[in-house]
């Protein structure tokens, strides 16, 4: 075969690689329901993209997701709580209440898909918990610290009988397995009311992505779901996890701009960047020749996120448009460097999810009381990216 017959083979089988991608994409990337992906069997055996996209690896992204998710809505609950009770603001209380218990739906429903009737006793016990985290940051707002050990307490307690709940609702977990992860898990999210608050909420977040997949993992071998923690799950549920924390984290800088809180503005602004040097860490243990440019690329993405939100906050006017044009570069480099990855349908995924964390930007810039729902929504957009690139990737090195 001549060189010129080469190329235009490779370049005939790149295409058609891309096309039978697409088309599987399309199919396992819209099931919302873990239980229904594959067999048991199936995913043990597969590799590529079906791995990518096998009942465990779609329970662990969901899982992974919205208990992310969960993190920093909680800590944007607690924060409109405790700041609407010093501007006499109920509307701002509520709207933190709904947008908090919408997550805590989330959870219970991706439980519930495997499940039957596990969604109304987790729901129950997340209510629970929801509702003392909202008391117990009012306490700690109103400055009566005996009053606040006790909501602290209570909260504690209720804790508890969520990993109980969960105990019960998943057989395969440990009692003391579950609770020695629910307890850390919680300090880890009051420690985001310290000097450091974005620093500790990433640390909180991490902890999710670990219990996440001491779920799945439990869940996967009680409901005989196949293998669970496969190289291609991970990076499915890692690529999820720090799309969602970048919308949130740039979601969370716009606030404390808007607030003119130094600190907090330096600690949503390093945490961006941590976010930033992991991404680009989980993508280059894959490609390593991809990591320092996706990295300039991503830090100078953050460069023009803090750019925009700057000026939202401050009254100027932000340019969203050279935001938006992150979604066709960064999928341009992605598809340079991930055989088989179609850049315009990254780019197609991408581009929501912009458009969403643009308008969570706009709501924390102008203190609107829609804060933790802009939040939840622009999150709700990550999945379907972080799943086509982590099936691409999985398909091109053919990871189990």
């Amino acid at each position: 075969m001549t060189s010129g017959a080469g190329s235009r083979h490779r370049q005939a089988t790149a295409r058609l690689a891309a096309l039978s991608l697409v088309a599987l994409l399309l199919a396992s990337c819209t099931s919302g329901d873990p239980t229904s992906t594959a067999t048991g069997t199936a995913s043990q055996a597969a590799t590529g993209a079906a791995a990518s996209s096998s009942r465990t690896a779609e329970l662990a992204a969901g899982l992974t997701q919205v208990l992310v998710e969960r993190v920093y809505v909680t800590q944007a609950a607690r924060n409109a709580v405790a700041s609407s009770a010093a501007r006499a603001d109920p509307p701002s209380a509520e709207a933190s209440r709904v947008a908090l218990d919408a997550s805590s739906q989330a959870v219970a429903s991706v439980l519930g898909a495997v499940y039957d009737d596990a969604q109304p006793p987790l729901l129950l016990a997340l209510r629970g918990v929801d509702r003392l985290q909202l008391e117990h940051a009012l306490t700690l707002s109103q400055g009566d610290v005996a009053v606040a050990a006790v909501a602290r307490a209570a909260l504690e307690q209720a804790q508890l009988e969520l990993s109980a709940v969960l105990r019960r609702i998943v057989p395969a977990l440990g009692a003391e397995q579950i609770r020695d992860r629910l307890m850390p898990d919680l300090e880890a999210q009051l420690a985001a009311g310290g000097a450091d608050p974005y620093t500790a909420l990433r640390t909180a977040a991490a902890r999710a992505r670990d219990t996440a997949r001491v779920l799945t993992d439990a869940i996967a071998e009680d409901r005989q779901l196949g293998v669970s923690g496969t190289r291609a799950s991970r990076l499915r549920a890692d690529l999820t996890a720090l799309l969602t924390e970048h919308v949130l984290l740039a979601g969370g800088l716009a606030g404390e701009l808007a607030k003119a809180d130094g600190g907090a503005v330096a600690s949503a602004r390093s945490a961006l960047d941590a976010n930033a040097l992991e991404f680009a860490a989980v993508l280059g243990r894959s490609y390593p020749a991809m990591n320092e440019p996706f990295l300039q690329a991503w830090a100078a993405h953050v460069v023009r996120v803090e750019d925009y939100t700057r000026a939202a906050a401050t009254g100027g006017a932000p340019q969203g448009e050279a935001l938006r044009g992150f979604a066709d570069a960064l999928a341009d480099l992605l598809a340079q460097n991930v055989v088989g990855l179609p850049a315009g349908r990254i780019s197609a995924e991408l581009a929501p999810a912009l458009e969403a964390m643009l308008r969570a930007i706009d709501a924390a810039a102008n203190g609107s009381p829609d804060v933790p729902a802009e939040l939840r929504r622009a999150a709700a957009t990550t999945p379907a990216p972080a799943a086509l690139l982590a099936a691409a990737i999985a398909e091109d090195l053919r990871l189990r």
